[in-house]
């Protein structure tokens, strides 16, 4: 349970930032490595986490920007996720999943840009087919992203196609080569060249080290990305390099640190460059087969040769999840 539980966190790790940088790209759905598998286990999956934080930069404010409203803010959010496998004959499995998200925000003060209206909602059903055979495997998924907000710039629906092979190249060590496509429809994503609608790809390579007792978890993940939006100001490809760690450090106590730099170059527009880095530290907390509380601080830092197109964000909490 430990190990579905990190790869999960691993997700979270993203999502409790709250919104993305820039608000151009859909959030993450169902972690599909957690999900159950053809390995004669239970054939479904439920759990629920709540988790309460302080954001120093709900609405992503670039540095020196100005607002009508707080941009700090404490929150307050609920996940819940839960699959089934309907289908299992050994080397070839298939299920459903869905995940929702809800973050709330305390602060109300200061109109349409004040950090409520960032509050979001998220639904995100999946389909995931897995395949085995002689030390391959593969997976394909589909999913579709809903999500809102009472602000105008956010909200998206999105369709999602992925495929995934991979193989152990040694005894402690594992590839991975990935695919992703999106359609995303965006929420008053604007007309000519302030359009956000597009299509998008991720192309990666992983190295994994599957961990033990007495090693640590590690991947290290190269991606290539391209975004065909229909406006230009926001039509980029770029590499992405990210390298998580996840560790036993004591009785009941895990720990996790993942570092991700992207470097994208946009087609036109004042912005023709955006630089971004962003680290992470997870502790987690084991009460009992049921029961599990984190610790996480995330950090995001955005780099651009147009100052409207830098800023940071600091974001700290905790949390408790109930896996039934």
């Amino acid at each position: 349970m430990r190990t579905r539980y990190w790869i999960t966190t691993g997700v979270l790790l993203a999502l409790n930032c709250g919104l993305r940088a820039d608000f151009e790209s859909p959030g993450i759905g169902p972690d599909f490595d957690a999900l159950p598998g053809g390995d004669g286990a239970r054939a479904w999956t439920f759990w629920v986490r709540g988790y309460v934080g302080y954001d120093d930069n709900v609405q992503f404010v670039p540095d020196g920007g100005v607002i009508g409203a707080d941009q700090e803010s404490g929150y307050f959010g609920i996940t819940a996720e839960g699959a089934y496998r309907f289908m299992d004959n050994g080397s070839m499995d298939a299920g459903v999943a869905i995940r929702l998200d809800q973050t709330f925000h305390f602060d109300s003060s200061g109109g349409a840009v004040a950090p409520d209206q960032f509050d979001v909602t998220v639904v995100e059903p999946a389909l995931y087919l897995n395949y085995r055979s002689d030390g391959w495997y593969g997976r394909a998924t589909y999913s579709h992203r809903w999500e809102d907000a009472d602000s105008a710039i956010v909200g998206v629906d999105s369709n999602n196609i992925g495929l995934m092979v991979g193989t152990e190249l040694t005894g402690c060590l594992q590839t991975e080569l990935s695919w992703v496509h999106e359609w995303d429809d965006f929420d008053g994503s604007g007309g000519g060249v302030t359009d956000r609608d597009g299509e998008r790809d991720r192309v990666s390579l992983s190295l994994i080290q599957p961990g033990s007792a007495t090693a640590p978890r590690m991947i290290l993940r190269c991606s290539y990305l391209n975004n065909d939006a229909d406006g230009s100001n926001f039509r980029y490809d770029g590499y992405e390099v990210m390298f998580r760690v996840e560790s036993h450090l004591m009785d009941r106590v895990d720990g996790a640190v993942q570092v991700t730099y992207a470097d994208l170059d946009y087609s036109t527009g004042a912005r023709k460059e955006q630089e971004i880095f962003g680290a992470g530290v997870q502790l987690l907390y084991t009460i009992d087969q049921n029961w599990s509380a984190d610790f996480y601080y995330n950090y995001l830092d955005v780099d651009s040769n147009a100052s409207f197109f830098r800023g940071e964000r600091n974001d700290v909490g905790v949390g408790l999840r109930y896996e039934f």
